[in-house]
């Protein structure tokens, strides 16, 4: 049934004439009559007496036409709010980066619950990307904010012109650093060690646009503490692959976010042991990303909140999964 032809029957109820209806509705009269023969056809019903000298509504007829113009006047509601939506669409907030990682997804569930009762659930559009930096994606306007570890540029400092970058970091917390060490590495049975006692380690230096930018925090961590470990390099374009090296170890120690070690498989726990550093300092920092000049409302409500002293402190310290089923081991 075409929601047309219901409009078209109720014109026909006010003027009761086929001439008449055919006018108001600027078609011809047999047009018309033809699309009520198939209003007619597609219920299996007949709605209106043509038999007389003057169209008459059937006992069907009279008993359907109210509901007609409840669905016409249905429709025009759902074609004005259509309308409204096109001129000034709902705002969205669109956020890329790091959206998989344990602490992004706690900050996702807080951006609902800050939000979702003012703008609904639907208002959050979620992507992880590895194929462009975070200054590209706000560049190119394909997102709103980004999270991401950063870099040690942050905050950025001002161009030598003297006018600072509009893309602005906020800090929402730092995620400590682990050490991922082989089952049969001489490290394996200890629950916490300080950094400097990976000194003489073989470290695997993870390679990546997707990875890089975290890397550089467990670089820093090393020269903070004085000291630079051996490295092999190891190139991977993604989270998983960096999942499955800790397969095969060997000798090498891979530090990473404490929230790695909730998401390493079930199959490949038995090779690797998980090992916590003690300096607080050496840390993975957890930023979104966003640009100044951009006037999306939920994300001008999102940083003035998260500026203001009633934001929450995020702490993304708690034990895993994985260091619970290891406890008893040690």
């Amino acid at each position: 049934m075409q929601a047309d032809y219901l409009r078209e029957f109720t014109e026909l109820v006010n003027h009761m004439s086929f001439t008449g209806a055919a006018n108001a509705l600027h078609m011809t009269q047999p047009t018309l009559s033809k699309h009520i023969r198939a209003l007619e056809a597609s219920l299996g019903l007949e709605l209106v007496d043509r038999s007389g000298p003057r169209v008459a509504l059937t006992e069907c007829g009279s008993a359907l036409v109210g509901y007609a113009y409840r669905a016409v006047e249905a429709q025009n509601e759902f074609n004005n709010a259509a309308a409204k939506l096109r001129e000034a669409p709902p705002p969205r907030l669109r956020v890329y980066g790091l959206t998989e990682e344990g602490p992004s997804t706690e900050l996702l569930g807080f951006l609902v619950s800050l939000l979702g009762e003012k703008y609904g659930t639907g208002f959050l559009e979620v992507r992880s990307s590895c194929e462009a930096s975070p200054e590209e994606l706000l560049e190119q306007g394909a997102a709103d904010l980004v999270f991401d570890s950063g870099t040690s540029e942050f905050p950025k400092p001002e161009s030598p012109g003297g006018s600072s970058s509009p893309v602005k970091a906020l800090l929402l917390g730092k995620v400590p650093l682990i050490a991922v060490v082989d089952r049969r590495h001489p490290f394996a049975g200890h629950g916490w060690l300080p950094i400097k006692a990976f000194r003489d380690s073989t470290v695997l230096k993870f390679e990546g646009v997707y990875l890089q930018r975290s890397w550089c925090h467990v670089e820093a961590a090393f020269a903070r503490h004085g000291f630079t470990p051996r490295f092999r390099s190891f190139y991977c374009s993604n989270v998983a692959e960096l999942l499955a090296s800790c397969a095969n170890l060997g000798s090498t120690v891979l530090f990473v976010g404490k929230n790695f070690a909730e998401r390493i498989p079930q199959g490949i726990r038995p090779y690797c042991s998980v090992i916590e550093i003690e300096e607080a300092d050496a840390a993975i920092p957890l930023h979104f990303l966003y640009r100044e000049d951009n006037a999306n409302p939920l994300l001008r409500e999102l940083v003035e909140y998260l500026q203001s002293p009633a934001a929450p402190p995020f702490e993304f310290a708690r034990a895993s999964a994985f260091q619970q089923e290891g406890a008893g081991e040690h």
